[in-house]
């Protein structure tokens, strides 16, 4: 990871992953609420409506 210093940019650290680099710039995500057992997330898709950009 690197920091800029005013005139140039230095290192400041090294992780091995990503998880670790949020961790290190204090950037660490709040923990998933737990969902109860059998319960699927709803699956990401378009909402309800016509599709315009589209010729029919």
């Amino acid at each position: 990871m690197m920091e800029w210093d005013g005139q140039r940019w230095v290192t400041v650290g090294v992780a091995p992953n990503a998880d670790a680099a949020r961790e290190f710039l204090g950037h660490v995500p709040e923990p998933a609420p737990e969902s109860m057992p059998g319960v699927q997330p709803a699956a990401p898709g378009l909402g309800p409506g016509r599709v315009r950009h589209r010729k029919p």
